[in-house]
């Protein structure tokens, strides 16, 4: 299986998160397939996103402003699915509000 992918980074935004990352140094016996992304919210629910072999970076959308989601990045080759990298938080975006206050 593939090595880890490094310097896993993530950029939080309005709603959606953008995911950076470099290839592993390692592919295993084949070439990268496609690498996987995993995102946890706060409940512990798990849900992943693949992104194509050549891809360094990903958007995950539909996600909820203020929520700071666990990230991880696996690279998969023919064999299989290698080790995550280690989990990194999203950041938090919070989209602030302005009210517009009219006196007598």
């Amino acid at each position: 299986t593939p090595g880890v992918p490094k310097y896993v980074s993530t950029v939080a935004q309005q709603g959606k998160v953008m995911v950076n990352w470099t290839k592993p140094d390692a592919n295993g016996t084949s070439d990268v397939i496609m690498y996987r992304i995993y995102v946890t919210d706060s409940t512990g629910t798990t849900f992943s996103q693949d992104a194509d072999a050549t891809a360094t970076s990903a958007m995950l959308e539909n996600l909820v402003n203020g929520e700071t989601y666990k990230i991880s990045v696996a690279a998969v080759n023919k064999v299989g699915e290698g080790v995550p990298s280690e989990a990194r938080d999203s950041g938090n975006y919070h989209r602030v509000q302005f009210l517009e206050y009219r006196g007598m």
